[in-house]
């Protein structure tokens, strides 16, 4: 489903179906999220509700997706841009490129560079890309909240549908 068609704000949040399939569940860093149909014994215990946010343009290009914001996480958490490549098993070029790319169409820097050197180079998050990153993680956290309430209505009614295998 994509919110964004006919919105005036070229930063606005979509949901779809993630790419991933081995998604986290742990709602303040994951990105895609895994919403149980019911309880043990219920008919569609075995059925998920899974969405993915990401920002996109009015134009509907990918301003940041999940996997740009697993890159600034990691970078958060290794201190370097290629001990995050390493991390998400990604080359440094497609995480330097990912990153030059987001912070073009975001208009400011998201990483503090250091060269290396004997001691090596690093990379932390500048001031801007930390208060993205923590935007998105209360963004997720509070759809989280909204789209557990919206799933148990919605898996409540099809609970209620007969099995008729």
């Amino acid at each position: 489903m994509n919110t964004s068609k006919g919105m005036s704000n070229p930063w606005v949040s979509g949901m779809r179906r993630p790419r991933h399939t081995n998604a986290s569940i742990n709602s303040l860093t994951c990105l895609n999220t895994k919403i149980m149909a019911g309880h043990k014994g219920s008919p569609y215990y075995d059925i998920f509700l899974r969405y993915e946010i990401w920002l996109e343009s009015v134009s509907g290009n990918a301003v940041l997706n999940g996997e740009g914001f697993r890159l600034l996480q990691e970078i958060e958490k290794a201190g370097s841009l290629t001990g995050a490549a390493k991390n998400l098993l990604i080359s440094y070029r497609k995480a330097w490129g990912l990153l030059r790319e987001v912070e073009q169409h975001l208009g400011f820097s998201l990483v503090d560079k250091r060269r290396g050197g004997a001691a090596g180079g690093r990379s932390s998050l500048s001031s801007e890309g930390m208060q993205l990153l923590r935007a998105y993680r209360s963004l997720h956290h509070e759809t989280d909240i909204a789209m557990k309430n919206i799933a148990k209505v919605f898996f409540a009614r099809i609970n209620d549908i007969p099995d008729k295998r």
